[in-house]
């Protein structure tokens, strides 16, 4: 399960947030969000961890739990948004075909063909 780690103290390590996870349960990645300009952490983090049964104990655990004068808000991070460009472009093939066979139907009727 991915975690999402909100409010926490600017000075805390990566190092940090992954002893405060392992306490839970094996961790299989934590990663702090930079600055991209001065490399200094933006406050929130994620933690990724393979069982969701520590995952959730972990969560809860940690859920307001204070640490370096930060109040965390811990919980199950959003999935990311998926790229809908490919389901976009296959509804339009969808109604293409559709349209396709419409006319392909209207060609097989029994009138006469006169050339």
């Amino acid at each position: 399960m991915k975690i999402i780690v909100l409010s926490l103290a600017r000075d805390l390590a990566e190092s940090d947030l992954l002893e405060m996870f392992t306490e839970y349960g094996d961790v299989e990645s934590c990663a702090l969000v930079l600055d991209k300009e001065t490399g200094k952490s933006k406050g929130f983090g994620f933690v990724e961890m393979p069982s969701d049964e520590e995952a959730r104990l972990a969560i809860r655990k940690l859920h307001s739990r204070e640490i370096n004068g930060s109040v965390l808000r811990v919980k199950e991070a959003a999935p990311a948004p998926t790229d809908t460009t490919e389901a976009d472009t296959a509804e339009v093939a969808t109604d293409e075909a559709d349209t396709d066979e419409a006319d392909t139907d209207e060609a097989d009727t029994d009138d006469p063909v006169i050339v």
